[in-house]
């Protein structure tokens, strides 16, 4: 094949290519390199990895906010498609272990707490501030004095003796 001569679009060094190779990259308005570094480097946009992981972020936020709807049918698609129970079963019970650690936490037992409490209270609607007050009061006068004496002194204790008492003196012939 006949070669010929052409200048270097990065480093401006002379090289011989073959002209038809030439020839098809003056009509697509292309530039030639001499080698492929050079290629690679012409290429090159001059940004630091930083400045390009941060449009790249810029643009998957604004890709993920116009097409969130597209997003979510496709994870549904493929949830459904890959989806097997028994994988799911073994996976979970092979975790088990690390949940049950977690659980354990006392920040996650706090958290827990109350958010239980709030959740409970919210049936009582309006009244939920209300009902989160006694619980402490009740908590305090737990705290003070066992079950079986605050019963004593409501007069639940032997309740099922005092009614036949009062049964017999009320129809006693």
């Amino acid at each position: 094949m006949a070669k010929s001569a052409f200048v270097c679009a990065r480093c401006g060094q002379e090289t011989l290519r073959e002209v038809g190779a030439i020839n098809r990259a003056i009509r697509s308005g292309l530039a030639l390199y001499c080698t492929r570094e050079c290629a690679g480097i012409a290429r090159q946009c001059g940004k630091t990895k930083e400045q390009k992981l941060a449009e790249k972020a810029e643009y998957d936020s604004r890709y993920r906010a116009k097409n969130s709807e597209l997003i979510k049918e496709k994870k549904a698609a493929h949830f459904r498609e890959t989806y097997d129970p028994e994988k799911a079963r073994a996976e979970r019970k092979k975790r088990m272990p690390y949940h049950v650690e977690y659980c354990r936490r006392p920040e996650y037992v706090e958290k827990k707490k109350s958010y239980d409490l709030d959740r409970r209270a919210k049936e009582y609607g309006p009244f939920s501030e209300s009902y989160k007050i006694l619980l402490k009061i009740q908590k305090e006068v737990l705290s003070k004095a066992s079950r079986y004496e605050i019963d004593t002194i409501n007069g639940k204790l032997n309740k099922v003796h005092r009614r036949k008492n009062a049964y017999g003196t009320a129809y006693r012939n």
